[in-house]
């Protein structure tokens, strides 16, 4: 069986300080955000969910005999289900939404370290071809030299 840790401030510490299967350590901001939005609908959720138990009862007085209780409460069941039913979904695109803004944002991280490479590229390409230039001239000049020694420069001259 797993050893599991309690959670303290160090284990959570621990979890946050973690790489990510990319390698790269989460970025804070990025998971406040998602608490943030994640938070924020729930409260959300749970003040609608809250007035509809709150006027259950008013609804309740207005029922004139068993069947209309009863309808009453298929009504409410109905709408509580479908009330998760939509909070689960739009949790899941919260979430859903922030894997494709991390993905996005990992996917402009290797574009830009694509481009840098292409330009370091470029530039080594450049040196090298200097560097050719050079070796070049300078065994054309000792080719010179040697096909035209400075004695025989002289004599010639």
């Amino acid at each position: 069986m797993p050893e599991h840790k309690p959670i303290t401030e160090e284990t959570i510490a621990d979890e946050t300080r973690r790489p990510d299967q990319s390698g790269t350590a989460p970025d804070p901001s990025h998971t406040i955000g998602l608490l943030f939005s994640w938070n924020a609908e729930l409260m959300s959720f749970y003040a609608r969910r809250a007035q509809q138990y709150g006027a259950l009862p008013l609804r309740l007085l207005t029922c004139a005999n068993a069947s209309d209780v009863e309808e009453l409460q298929d009504e409410f069941l109905q709408q509580l289900t479908e009330a998760y039913s939509e909070e689960a979904a739009t949790l899941l695109k919260i979430t859903s939404g922030a894997n494709r803004s991390s993905d996005a944002a990992r996917e402009a991280d290797y574009a830009a370290s694509l481009q840098k490479a292409q330009q370091d590229a470029g530039q080594i390409i450049a040196e090298a071809k200097a560097q050719a230039e050079r070796i070049v001239a300078a065994a054309e000049a000792q080719a010179a030299q040697i096909t035209n020694p400075p004695e025989t420069q002289r004599k010639t001259a």
